[in-house]
């Protein structure tokens, strides 16, 4: 007997990539895309030592840069991105290791580890992590943002996101010299403050060091 075209259908929307696991949690359909946002860069993939620091109803995310892969920046230099107007945001313990077996809600959905993402479509999954830390920014439409690191995973929900304007921000000078591309930036900018620099100092400064 013939299966019926409605049914293959949904066994094919449902299955996960070859060479990729099968959430155990995941839904069958499901409309989530993921937009990639990290073009041009990336965190180290070995030691890339998020820390997460907040500014008012903004949160600050610095991290080691992966400079083997992306030679223009140096050795020991960290990135900082901001999220504006944040709602909520939290940092659990799945790493690659708990992402390649399975252990996260994205496991088979999310195209690749290691990488910023933007979440969008329908998504049932977006409140199932642990932990989530209340902001109290109150975006209208907040964006859903994902970074994958080496050891943990960087979540939050926020009016939109940024590369932080600040000298000590190598991603900004990057971005200044157009050595990565316009979509690296969001669709926000921000000046330059002393308010912003010491917000950057503050978020670099890390007491693993390198």
């Amino acid at each position: 007997m013939d299966i019926p075209k409605w049914l293959k259908q949904r066994f094919e929307t449902s299955a996960a990539p070859p060479g990729r696991p099968m959430h155990r949690h995941a839904p069958l359909p499901t409309t989530q895309i993921f937009h990639q946002l990290n073009a041009g860069w990336n965190a180290d993939p070995n030691v890339p030592g998020p820390k997460v620091t907040r500014a008012g109803h903004d949160v600050l995310l610095a991290f080691w840069l992966n400079t083997r892969q992306f030679q223009n920046f140096k050795p020991s230099e960290r990135g900082v991105l901001r999220f504006l107007d944040c709602e909520r945001y939290t940092v659990t313990d799945i790493n690659d290791h708990g992402w390649y077996l399975g252990q996260c809600r994205y496991s088979n959905i999310a195209p690749d580890w290691g990488e910023f993402y933007e979440i969008v479509g329908k998504d049932p999954l977006r409140d199932q992590a642990p932990g989530w830390v209340d902001v109290g920014g109150k975006p209208n439409g907040a964006r859903h943002f994902l970074f994958y690191f080496r050891d943990e995973t960087f979540e939050c929900f926020a009016r939109n996101w940024t590369i932080e304007a600040a000298e000590a921000n190598a991603l900004h000078r990057e971005l200044n010299a157009g050595r990565i591309g316009d979509e690296a930036a969001g669709s926000a900018t921000l000046p330059k403050t002393a308010q912003g620099e010491a917000s950057v100092a503050m978020a670099c400064s890390s007491s693993t060091g390198r």
